[in-house]
């Protein structure tokens, strides 16, 4: 990890920056990058100094793995797989060819966008990288700034989210510049994030798909295109080590706690009930809300201090949700509240399951 106080440089995308950026990554430094879901802590795949890099500044344990970047030019081939083996970053030689079709489809008609596929490693892959698994984790981001980065480089870019590890994912520059300012020399500015949760993690196999961790591309939606059972947190999926799988992630560092239900659904009793098992007593709590009435909130629980309170979309929008989602965490975490409390995701498709999985792991139940 750098000793350097320095604060990070935010560079806009301009042709020179991306050139100097693309010269540092290259030299083995790192760089903080805009992808259309989160910020990424960028580093050259082929290095092993820079690798080690990643995990010392985030603080990231080596159990878990990294995922790859690629530039979208891998999808103009007829067979983007079989040009990503001819580079030694997959070894297909146990898949079917049928598989591999379905494989190459699934990257052209949701790629470049935010899918990360778990594929087997090929030999110029890094046992760093993958935690001396045997898959890799593959993905083409969509952002424009990041694949015009990605379009400048001979290599794949291992790129976690740009955040000190089991904290919440940056989604702005400012984010990135709270969490690793006096730890990396260079954020590349690409504005707030589009989706603002992670990339959708499939592991595709002969006869099923299973997903890892849910992102914006659904389960529904990855099933009626491949014409193949999908499974969300299959029990397979146990024996399937992933980027972003571990139970406790994107945690803010106050307390933060879960309710099962509405919080104006509750009577004052029950909330004080609930207060009082796990939240000592607390007067200040900072509120994250999807569907409860704020106003309602307070007349019926007039002797504590709800400051602030985020809804996180006014109109029901699973897509506004999941962007709000970790500014709001952040906002929530820097507040005077003494602790945090949120209710449950209502959406049921779309974005639901990426935005419940993301709670889940960052909050404790009531």
């Amino acid at each position: 990890m750098s000793t350097s106080k320095k604060t990070a440089k935010i560079l806009l995308p301009s042709k020179e920056n991306l050139k100097l950026l693309a010269s540092k990554l290259t030299e083995g430094h790192l760089v903080a990058i805009p992808t259309e879901t989160v910020y990424g802590l960028a580093a050259n795949a082929f290095l092993a100094d820079s690798i080690l890099n990643v995990f010392q500044t985030k603080e990231r344990p080596h159990f878990d793995p990294l995922i790859l970047h690629f530039p979208s030019s891998y999808l103009k081939s007829d067979n983007p797989l079989r040009s990503l083996e001819k580079n030694q970053i997959i070894n297909l030689s146990d898949y079917s060819e049928t598989l591999i079709k379905k494989i190459n489809a699934l990257l052209k008609h949701f790629c470049p966008g935010p899918l990360t596929i778990l594929l087997h490693k090929g030999a110029r892959v890094s046992d760093l990288i993958t935690s001396g698994l045997k898959t890799v984790a593959i993905r083409f981001p969509s952002h424009p700034v990041a694949q015009s980065l990605l379009e400048l480089v001979d290599f794949p870019l291992a790129a976690p989210s740009a955040n000190r590890f089991n904290h919440i994912s940056p989604t702005t520059t400012a984010h990135v510049l709270s969490e690793l300012g006096t730890r990396i020399e260079y954020i590349l500015e690409g504005d707030a994030c589009e989706v603002g949760v992670e990339s959708t993690v499939l592991y595709p196999s002969e006869k099923e798909m299973i997903i890892l961790r849910p992102g914006k591309i659904s389960q529904d939606e990855i099933e009626k295109f491949t014409e193949v059972k999908t499974f969300l947190h299959s029990t397979n999926s146990k024996t399937i080590q992933s980027p972003g799988a571990l139970e406790t992630h994107y945690a803010p560092r106050k307390p933060f706690f879960r309710s099962e239900v509405n919080l104006d659904s509750l009577s004052q009793k029950e909330f004080t009930n609930q207060i009082q098992k796990k939240l000592n007593h607390s007067k200040k709590i900072g509120l994250l809300l999807f569907q409860s009435d704020a106003l309602l909130l307070k007349q019926k629980n007039e002797t504590y201090e709800f400051d602030p309170i985020f809804v996180l979309s006014k109109n029901h929008s699973d897509i506004e949700s999941a962007k709000n989602l970790f500014k709001y965490v952040r906002l929530l975490d820097e507040s005077s509240a003494n602790v945090l409390l949120t209710e449950p995701c209502p959406y049921s498709t779309g974005l639901g399951d990426a935005i419940t999985d993301r709670l889940k792991k960052a909050s404790k139940s009531l």
